[in-house]
Order: C-alpha cells, then structure tokens, then sequence
C-alpha cells in the first residue's frame, strides 16, 4: 500500500511539473519554470524512497505509466491538446501494461 501512496504522489508531482513548464511556456513567466524546477528536484528523493517497497525496474515502470496517463488527461482538460485514435489506443496499452504488472 505504501508503493502505491509514493507512486501517487510521485505522479502527481510530475503532472504539476510539467504543467508548470508548459504554462511557462506560454505565458514567459520564470516563476512558472522556478516552480517546475523545485517539483523535478523532489521526484528523485521520492521515487528512491518508493524502491523501498518494490524493485526498481517495477517502481520506475509504475511510475512513468501512471504519469504518462494522468499527464495526458491533463493536457488534454487544462491545455485543450488533442488526442488521435493511435494515441488514444496507445494510452489504453499503458493502461494494461500497468494491470498486468501489478496482478501477483
């Protein structure tokens, strides 16, 4: 339960990361890419700290298929990106993927 718990809040740092670096990329304003620099400094320690309670391999698989998911709906809700029928079947493999990892 506890892997779960870091790769949610790994997860969730990155889609604000990179929410940040987009939103500075429109809008110009460092205080946008400051804050997406912190984020990124963070997700090492934390992503370290969830190899604790799975393999490395597994925990960066996780991690990297969940951020992708939420990374996506975020830009696809907050930035309005589109999404073609490859990508959206792309992201439903990566959801399977992540299935099949963590059935035991």
């Amino acid at each position: 339960m506890q892997f779960f718990l870091y790769i949610l809040v790994l997860s969730t740092i990155d889609v604000f990361a990179i929410s940040f670096s987009r939103q500075w990329q429109i809008s110009q304003r460092w205080q946008w890419l400051g804050a997406a620099i912190v984020l990124f400094c963070l997700m090492p320690i934390i992503f370290a700290r969830s190899t604790a309670y799975a393999p490395s391999g597994i925990a960066n698989a996780v991690w990297v298929a969940t951020s992708t998911i939420l990374i996506t709906i975020t830009g696809y809700l907050i930035f309005k990106e589109s999404l073609n029928t490859q990508q959206i079947i792309g992201l439903i493999i990566i959801l399977v993927g992540l299935i099949i990892i963590e059935i035991k």
